[in-house]
C-alpha cells in the first residue's frame, strides 16, 4: 500500500441495529436488492430540502430521557419504529413501493408522537399540496429541513419534481445516489 490508513464504511442500503446496553455492537445487514430494484427506488425516491430548518436542539435527549423513564408511550413508539425498519427492508428488497410508502407514512406518524413539534403548518400545508403524487414521506431527522418524498411511479415522481420546483415554493429538489461504493477516510 502506499502507506495510508483507508477505514471503509459498509456501502449501499442497509439496517443497522444493536442491542441493548453501554457496549455497542452494531450488526449491519445490507438490504440485498437487485439492481433493478435500487433503480427503481432511486427513480421514486425525491429528495427535498424545504427551506423550513426546525429545532432539534433537545430532542434527542428528551426521547432519550422518556426511554430511561421507561415512559409507555415511547417505549411503544421506538418499538415500532425498529420493525418498520425491518418491513421497509423487506419493501426495498422485493420492490413494494406502495408498502415502503406506507411504512414511511407510518414512520412519519411515529416520529410526531415522540415530538409533536417535528411538523408545522408549511411542512404540513406542502405535505397535503403534494400528497397525491406520493406513496409516502416524512421529513429526515435532525431538523435540517430535507424530506423524503416517495413517488407512487416513476410518471408521479416526475410531477412531483416539477411541481417542487416551481416559483412558488422556497425549497430545491437534490439529486442524490445510494452510495454502492462506501466512504473511504484517507489518513496521510
Amino acid at each position: 500500500m502506499d502507506g495510508k490508513t483507508r477505514l471503509g464504511v459498509f456501502p449501499g442500503a442497509k439496517i443497522i441495529m444493536s442491542g441493548p446496553g453501554l457496549q455497542q455492537r452494531l450488526r449491519i445487514e445490507p438490504v440485498g436488492w437487485t439492481h433493478e430494484r435500487e433503480r427503481e427506488f432511486s427513480e421514486r425516491l425525491v429528495l427535498y430540502y424545504t427551506g423550513i430548518r426546525r429545532i432539534a436542539k433537545n430532542l434527542l435527549a428528551q426521547v432519550v430521557g422518556s426511554y430511561l423513564a421507561r415512559e409507555v408511550a415511547t417505549v411503544q413508539v421506538l418499538h415500532s419504529i425498529k420493525t418498520l425498519a425491518t418491513e421497509m427492508g423487506y419493501a426495498m428488497r422485493e420492490g413494494e413501493w406502495a408498502y415502503l410508502g406506507d411504512l414511511i407514512d407510518r414512520h412519519w406518524s411515529l416520529n410526531q408522537i415522540l415530538d409533536p413539534h417535528t411538523t408545522n403548518a408549511p411542512i404540513n400545508a406542502l405535505l397535503q399540496e403534494v400528497r397525491p403524487y406520493l406513496a409516502g414521506a416524512k421529513l429526515a431527522g435532525g431538523g435540517g429541513g430535507f424530506m423524503l418524498l416517495l413517488a407512487k411511479d416513476v410518471e408521479s415522481a416526475n410531477a412531483l419534481r416539477t411541481r417542487l420546483v416551481s416559483d412558488d415554493l422556497p425549497g430545491t429538489v437534490y439529486a442524490y445516489a445510494v452510495a454502492n461504493s462506501g466512504m473511504l477516510v484517507e489518513k496521510g
